[in-house]
């Protein structure tokens, strides 16, 4: 049985006009296993709109699928 991991990395996009650092506008990205899976999305969005800053904020929550497996020893 393969166990859901214990934490998510929530990611939020601020975007900022490269120009001038002008807020435009934050999403929430959404919930990934690893800042990499995360990073690729970004990096896409970067690459199509080069006139945009993505800066992404990482926050770690717990996640809701994470149960702990009890021990068989124990039984």
């Amino acid at each position: 049985m393969k166990q859901e991991p214990e934490y998510l990395l929530k990611v939020t996009i601020n975007v900022l006009l490269r120009a001038d650092q002008a807020f435009v506008t934050n999403f929430l990205l959404g919930e990934f296993l690893t800042v990499r899976a995360a990073e690729k999305l970004r990096d896409t969005l970067s690459r199509y709109n080069p006139d945009k800053l993505f800066l992404a904020k990482y926050e770690q929550i717990t996640n809701p699928k994470f149960k702990i497996i009890p021990n068989e020893i124990n039984k």
